[in-house]
């Protein structure tokens, strides 16, 4: 066998390498198909990851009241790399160029790497992430290729919310409740997530007005106004806190407040007239 692979002799005395080529071509196929796996490997991760990134920069558009790329959406996007198991990462900025040689994020917001090609090209409030990390290869750098960049991007925004009205408990009876002539009018939709057969509450002639009212448990109603009327057994919503991402607001012990602002008290609240809730409070 030794002997047949180093070759042999046909009847004009030329010798035949047909074998030792043949195996050489076919490690050459495997040496480039392990390196081709392990790149699009890598690359299907860091778009995942710049997906992420692009996601929890977009969630802090409203935050930044109106400033391009604020800090708090970059630091939103470097901890959707962290939570993705990309800890280690340079930040840059509005396409400047990277300043580290491992995993760089860029944030740019107006989004700047695609120019006028961008497919949201001209649309406002949309934020791009990129991300470029140098990954090792293999046999590739058999012929000199040690290092090959691998690049992702990603776009996202921040739609209109359905609901801004959130009650999180999950099993109290009235986690929503209006009562006694109070009316309470929201501009966007409404989400109690109390599984309890009681959990939405609306008596006594008050009423309750949104764009939409949704009731993972029961709701009850008794001489009371409610537009539209609520949709119970709701699928449980996903995320359950939708605003978990943001860090809690300092909130004002709950006092005995009788006027507007309100920020919290041991007694029910009775004002003549609208109520404003502390912004903290009702954060």
């Amino acid at each position: 066998m030794l002997s047949f692979l180093r070759g042999f002799r046909d009847e004009s005395g030329q010798t035949a390498v047909t074998a030792e080529l043949g195996l050489i071509v076919v490690i050459g196929f495997v040496a480039l198909a392990v390196d081709v796996g392990h790149l699009y490997n890598v690359r299907r991760n860091l778009q995942v990851a710049a997906d992420a990134a692009a996601i929890a920069a977009a969630l802090e558009i409203k935050a930044c009241a109106g400033v391009a790329n604020c800090s708090a959406m970059q630091t939103a996007a470097q901890a959707a790399l962290t939570e993705n198991g990309l800890p280690d990462s340079t930040l840059a900025v509005n396409c400047a160029a990277p300043a580290g040689t491992g995993l760089v994020v860029t944030v740019n917001d107006p989004r700047c790497a695609l120019g006028a090609s961008d497919p949201n090209n001209g649309k406002g409030g949309f934020v791009e992430v990129t991300l470029s990390e140098p990954t090792p290869t293999y046999f590739a750098r058999l012929v000199g290729f040690a290092n090959m960049t691998i690049s992702t991007r990603a776009e996202a925004t921040r739609s209109a919310a359905a609901s801004c009205v959130y009650a999180l408990d999950r099993t109290a009876s009235n986690a929503i409740s209006v009562d006694l002539l109070a009316t309470v009018s929201s501009s966007c939709g409404m989400v109690d997530e109390s599984s309890s057969q009681w959990a939405f509450g609306c008596n006594l002639l008050a009423a309750v007005q949104g764009t939409q009212i949704s009731v993972v448990g029961g709701a009850e109603s008794l001489l009371c106004g409610i537009n539209p009327s609520p949709t119970t057994g709701a699928k449980m919503p996903s995320p359950a806190d939708p605003l978990a991402y943001l860090p809690k607001p300092t909130v004002p012990v709950c006092g005995t407040s009788t006027s507007s602002p309100y920020y919290g008290s041991s007694v029910p609240l009775v004002i003549a007239g609208n109520a404003v809730l502390h912004p903290t409070f009702a954060y």
